[in-house]
């Protein structure tokens, strides 16, 4: 599967509806028989950051290939990170829906308001977004040049891995 494809996949199961979201979301209302919620507020805060680290090491791993990333096809590199994104901050969004919802857990708290931290995603969103930057300086600078100006353009060499 090409990065494009792997990354429009992440992007539709843990966009809006996808399949991550009800997942978690039947996680959280599952009961025991006398009608108490079976997972504890710690366990289910630890099974979405489980979740939210496994995403990032994912797409990481994903575009990991420098050379692919700065010197692969402009619209298909750019394609891939802006699902990448998308994809982080929908499940950034998904969580924090989640934790509005006033559902009450094993003992007794409501699991509304309960802050988790997700510094992980937001590094890898930040990362992807510097990267989705320079492509996007690089392309624009590039079409401005003429032809001769543009063979003489290496500056992306600056990247490449020795």
């Amino acid at each position: 599967m090409s990065i494009l494809a792997t990354m429009d996949w992440i992007e539709s199961e843990f966009g809006d509806r996808g399949s991550v979201e009800g997942a978690l979301y039947d996680a959280f209302l599952v009961r025991c028989r006398d009608g108490q919620f079976v997972y504890s507020t710690k366990r289910m805060i630890h099974l979405i950051q489980i979740i939210g680290n496994s995403l990032c090491s994912y797409i990481s791993s994903s575009m990991s290939d420098h050379s692919w990333l700065f010197h692969g096809p402009p619209f298909l590199v750019k394609r891939s990170l802006q699902s990448a994104i998308s994809a982080l901050k929908s499940f950034k969004g998904m969580i924090r829906k989640l934790t509005t919802i006033d559902l009450t857990t094993v003992e007794g708290r409501s699991f509304a308001g309960k802050s988790i931290f997700l510094g992980g995603v937001d590094k890898i969103i930040w990362r992807l977004e510097e990267i989705f930057g320079l492509r996007s300086a690089y392309a624009e600078t590039f079409n401005l040049l003429s032809a001769e100006q543009r063979s003489e353009l290496v500056a992306l060499n600056a990247f490449e891995v020795n």
